[in-house]
């Protein structure tokens, strides 16, 4: 079902959708999707983000759902409070997914890290802790965790936040700072403050937009903009509000791990998609199944796919299908997810094509010697690793740097 963009009556200008549904014309449950035009998103052509409904379990997601995750190309698992089952609702997701979901297309987003703790004060330097303790946690199973402050995010992405709400923060910044943090102390104490500037419903509105972080974060650009003889509009304010969510950092990656390796991905799922095709086709002759089969399996052996076998098998680490030892694992999680031969490699993202050749060539005689293993599961992982280390190596220019 399209919606949003003015397409439907109650549409909201500049897309997103309506606070009221039954404008859209039709009953809930009459549609399997929504189109909903971000203004502010702007994450590259040819990418589509499908934010399916929130889980508790798996239960929660819906066969519409089901089906959007099983097309998908990466994942973004968004962990509002983030606990010990989030390893166990990403393997299930794996396997809705036919296993294509692993850390090098799935990243952890920490969305509400303004409330943790006891949701006082600036977050981030405890939200950096709690988004490195789970990254931990789900080493395998994702990329990394973000953390970002998933109301502001909202706020600073889109059209909600007009010049009458940076009306009413100049209005609440005539408070002293001491009164305005008492009040901020909690979301409850504000929208019962008694004597502050802003009526109730006021209050009820900048909540619901920003937050007390938000408000608190708005309130210092208003002084600060005073001071400097400016007068705070929305626009800067807005401004102010999209660096303080952490919504950089998340697109930022987005556009270069995900939009930017888009073709690795895509091609990771056409090859799973043909090779199931033809293992379903009994009538298939004989001669083109054998034909495709070897194409497919060349294809394979690219280095930027051959990374995906890599990344399965840290999901089989993170699950404890596969015992891999301590010192194992943290090259093997840089080969597998490294944006740059640097980085695949342990290096410094710009590291010079001489250092990657050393380093490739380092690494390529530390994983032959572990395809000696009895061991088949290492083994078996240890020459993908050398392949793809050989590949690194080849792939510098052997006169740079000298």
């Amino acid at each position: 079902m399209p919606g949003g963009g003015g397409r439907w009556p109650g549409g909201r200008p500049g897309g997103g959708i309506p606070r009221d549904p039954g404008p859209l014309g039709a009953a809930p449950g009459d549609g399997a999707d929504l189109l909903v035009e971000a203004t502010g998103l702007r994450l590259g052509a040819g990418c589509v983000l499908v934010d399916t409904p929130g889980m508790d379990s798996l239960s929660g997601l819906d066969e519409s759902a089901l089906a959007a995750l099983a097309e998908a190309d990466a994942l973004l698992y968004v962990m509002p409070h983030p606990g010990a089952g989030d390893a166990e609702a990403l393997q299930a997701l794996r396997g809705h997914a036919d296993a294509r979901l692993t850390a090098l297309n799935a990243v952890g987003v920490l969305s509400r890290i303004d409330l943790l703790g006891d949701g006082v004060g600036d977050p981030w330097a405890r939200a950096r802790r709690v988004a490195a303790t789970n990254a931990e946690r789900l080493t395998g199973l994702v990329d990394g965790v973000l953390p970002v402050v998933g109301l502001l995010a909202q706020t600073a992405l889109g059209d909600d936040f007009t010049e009458a709400d940076a009306a009413l923060l100049r209005r609440l910044s005539a408070v002293p700072p001491q009164e305005s943090a008492r009040a901020l102390y909690s979301a409850t104490r504000f929208r019962q403050w008694p004597d502050g500037p802003l009526t109730e419903s006021e209050r009820r509105r900048l909540l619901g937009l920003l937050g007390p972080y938000g408000i608190d974060v708005a309130l210092g650009a208003v002084r600060a903009a005073h001071r400097a003889g400016r007068q705070a509009g929305a626009a800067a304010l807005l401004a102010v509000l999209r660096e303080a969510s952490g919504i950089g950092a998340v697109t930022h990656y987005l556009r270069h791990r995900f939009v930017g390796a888009a073709d690795g991905l895509r091609a990771v799922a056409a090859l799973g998609a043909l090779e199931a095709a033809f293992a379903a086709d009994a009538q298939a002759p004989a001669d083109a199944a054998r034909l495709a089969r070897e194409r497919i399996g060349a294809l394979r052996r690219h280095p930027a796919l051959r990374r995906h076998e890599l990344a399965q098998a840290l999901a089989d680490v993170a699950t404890r299908r596969l015992d891999l030892p301590a010192e194992l694992l943290g090259p093997l999680v840089a080969l597998a997810t490294g944006g740059t031969p640097g980085e695949c490699l342990g290096l410094d993202p710009a590291a010079a094509p001489a250092e990657v050749r050393r380093a490739a060539a380092a690494a390529t005689r530390h994983w032959r010697r572990l395809e000696d293993s009895p061991r088949r599961d290492l083994a078996r992982h240890a020459r993908t690793a050398r392949e793809l280390c050989e590949a690194l190596y080849f792939g510098a220019p052997a006169t740079a740097g000298r």
